[in-house]
């Protein structure tokens, strides 16, 4: 199935992607293939690229800024100590993806995914970063499902010289082809063999067993020539995360802006050519001679030509082209593919006509505008890359024990040791926080009505749940969870309130008992003294 999107995504990355190249083939460049520049005409496909790719970054998984942070499953989220322990875990996984080279491989998926539908990334510990990525080369890698329509194998081609492959896998372990050659110094660094890495559920997992065998996940490295088994690991979470943009009919693969520009940037790139074409005509015109003309027509500024017979001047001719027309199919076509490539919701002043003056309110209300045709692919890329990338950040950090010991209540004892529960992601980027703001305009619009039904019914009011309201409120506004009071605080500030006008009404009918008890007496005596 791979090789019928082999020759599509080649012409993809002709247009939008030129760095990538050999899509579907064996032979290997060591250096840029330029002929493919010198085909086309027009560069707003790889520029629309980079600012979806560029867009992504800053919206979905800032570098400069937090995007994400770990909160306790829902059974636990009333325990602070819990809460406390994985912010800590948060910091401690932010800190790592920033040394690690995790923003350089997600630019590169987000280039992937924006061009040719599917990007795929491949996470590995490291001894010195802690955490490793490489994000895999499109053509290079297949795919396969589950029933429910998740990518659980990816088969991996990737080449090896023979002292790499002797390096990862051991001599013994290599085939005797690698190894024959990994013996010849003329061929150690320079001879090149394909390897196969299969990630694959564990379908015979030892329960109990903390080695490769008791792991859900197996990774299996396959030498092509000799096929030969060169390693057999194990996974305790999927290592590679396989995102599509929106998956193409009855396969594993993704269609997204890329296919969708392809048809526009074919005509875009022929009639910039044209285009290119009518303007050399305009300057360099075409010439009409006489076949009897005698001498050279001299086309240099100021350069003369001479005739003898009148009817025989040289003449211009085919030089009305229409330029105007065609700069303005050109601007409709690269507008077409900027939009594809969610361009105007990246770069929304860009939308803005020149000389209009608009405020920051109505520049946040075009972004929210324009946020529906990109919240499907917001939630793909959480389900298929964030949400799995965060809990095997989580569980390979926690092993390497670069956390602080988890709280005893958070331990639960299992059959082959102790477990700690995966956090829930909770997502704190500019387009995480945009789409939750939706929520917030339509508790306006419901707040607005309830207003109106308040004054023909009061008790109408009673139907909001005011706490939640207010606190979500917030959340969705991005208002730091440190300025919101924890609910436990704000049930002992009622509870302390509600004691402290408890006790003033005890004082106040104290005073007003010793008041009547005073009056009463004085009444007493004065009745006496009336009688005496």
């Amino acid at each position: 199935m791979r090789t019928f999107f082999h020759s599509h995504w080649r012409e993809q990355a002709n247009y939008f992607r030129q760095n990538i190249d050999n899509i579907g083939t064996e032979k290997h460049r060591t250096q840029p293939n330029t002929s493919r520049q010198s085909a086309l005409f027009d560069s707003v496909g790889s520029e629309a690229a980079s600012s979806y790719a560029a867009g992504c970054m800053a919206w979905l998984s800032p570098s400069e800024s937090a995007w994400f942070k770990f909160a306790p499953p829902k059974q636990m989220e009333g325990d602070d100590e819990i809460t406390s322990w994985y912010s800590k875990c948060t910091e401690v996984t932010r800190e790592v993806l920033a040394n690690s080279n995790f923003y350089r491989e997600i630019h590169k998926l987000y280039l992937d995914d924006g061009v040719f539908g599917t990007g795929s990334m491949h996470m590995d510990t490291d001894p010195v970063l802690g955490l490793n990525f490489r994000t895999m080369r499109i053509g290079s890698y297949s795919i396969l499902e589950d029933m429910r329509g998740n990518v659980d194998t990816v088969f991996e081609d990737k080449e090896f010289t023979p002292r790499q492959a002797v390096e990862k896998f051991g001599e013994e372990n290599v085939g005797k082809s690698v190894l024959q050659a990994w013996r010849n110094p003329q061929r150690i660094d320079k001879s090149k063999f394909m390897f196969t890495r299969v990630v694959v559920p564990n379908n015979e997992i030892q329960r109990g067993y903390i080695d490769a065998t008791g792991m859900p996940w197996s990774i299996i490295w396959i030498a092509v020539d000799d096929k030969v088994e060169c390693s057999v690991e194990g996974a305790w979470s999927m290592p590679t995360f396989v995102h599509r943009h929106m998956t193409y009919t009855d396969t594993a693969w993704g269609f997204g802006p890329g296919w969708q520009a392809t048809p526009d940037m074919r005509q875009l790139n022929e009639q910039q050519m044209f285009l290119d074409s009518l303007v050399e005509t305009l300057v360099v015109p075409r010439v009409l001679a006489h076949v009897d003309h005698e001498g050279k027509i001299d086309m240099r500024p100021g350069g003369v030509t001479t005739f003898t017979d009148p009817n025989k001047i040289p003449k211009v001719w085919l030089e009305n082209g229409s330029y105007p027309a065609g700069v303005d199919r050109v601007e409709w076509r690269q507008n077409n593919i900027r939009r594809a490539f969610h361009n105007h919701l990246f770069q929304v002043m860009s939308e803005i006509p020149p000389g209009k003056e608009v405020t920051a309110t109505e520049i946040v209300q075009r972004q929210r505008d324009q946020l529906p045709a990109f919240s499907p692919t917001f939630a793909a890329k959480m389900v298929e890359v964030f949400n799995p990338l965060g809990r095997r950040a989580f569980g390979a950090l926690l092993r390497m024990q670069a956390y602080p010991p988890p709280p005893k209540q958070l331990q639960i004892q299992m059959e082959n040791g102790i477990h700690i529960p995966d956090p829930r992601m909770v997502y704190s980027s500019r387009m995480a926080l945009q789409i939750e703001a939706l929520e917030n305009e339509s508790f306006g619009r419901y707040f607005e009505s309830l207003g109106a039904f308040a004054q023909l019914n009061p008790g109408v009011v009673d139907h909001v749940n005011w706490d939640a309201a207010v606190r979500e409120y917030g959340r969705n506004e991005g208002v730091p969870e440190n300025w919101i009071m924890p609910e436990s605080d704000v049930r002992r500030m009622r509870e302390a309130r509600a004691e402290e006008q408890a006790r003033l009404q005890e004082q106040e009918m104290a005073l007003q008992e010793s008041q009547a008890v005073k009056n009463e007496s004085e009444a007493v005596k004065n009745m006496e003294q009336v009688a005496a």
